[in-house]
This record gives structure tokens, C-alpha cells and sequence, in this order.
């Protein structure tokens, strides 16, 4: 993990004794300054969305693993901001001439 952040959840300390359990809701990790670092959301065990924020707490960058490219497995969009706030990039994961990688989303 991102040195200096601790990972928060909303799973009880009762249920953490009883793993292995099948993640649900938000977890965020907060760095020392108690600055929200990033948001990872599970549904039923499925990493859905994964959200990097600036320290200043502006959204930096957002994974969203359920927006699939042309209804394709394996395949999600991104999106990188600005510190503004403004979007600085859209892209797809895919396999695509290159490879697998992000390509720009009107490719």
C-alpha cells in the first residue's frame, strides 16, 4: 500500500474473525493527515470501482471496471482529472493494436 495511509472498513472486528469473506461496500484508505487517499468498492467479492484522490482532496484518477468496452470482458474505462477538477483523460483498458493497455476512449 501507499506509504503513511491506514485502510479503513466497515467490516466488524466479529466478522473479521471468521474470513474468508466475500467483500461489499466501500473501503478508503486515509494517509497520516487523516486526507482521504483512495476508495476501492467491492459488490459480492468484485473489485467495481477504484477512486485515487490529490492530497488536497480533489479526484485524481477513477477506475470503473463495470463500464465495459463494446460489452467486452476484461475490459474497463478511466478516467484521470485534473486537480481543478476538469477532465484531463478518458480512456479504455483493452486489448487493442498495441497490446493491452489504455487506449483514448474515441479510439
Amino acid at each position: 500500500g501507499k506509504k503513511g495511509c491506514k485502510l479503513e472498513s466497515s467490516i466488524s472486528d466479529t466478522v473479521k474473525k471468521s474470513l474468508p469473506i466475500l467483500l461489499n461496500g466501500e473501503y478508503s484508505r486515509y494517509d497520516s493527515k487523516g486526507r482521504l487517499c483512495y476508495v476501492h468498492v467491492f459488490v459480492d467479492g468484485e473489485l467495481v470501482s477504484f477512486k485515487q484522490y490529490y492530497s488536497t482532496g480533489e479526484l485524481h484518477q477513477h477506475f470503473d471496471y463495470e463500464k465495459k468496452y463494446n460489452n467486452e470482458q476484461l475490459t474497463y474505462f478511466y478516467y484521470e482529472y485534473n486537480q481543478d477538477g476538469t477532465l484531463k483523460y478518458e480512456g479504455v483498458m483493452r486489448k487493442g493494436d498495441k497490446g493491452w493497455r489504455i487506449y483514448n476512449s474515441q479510439d
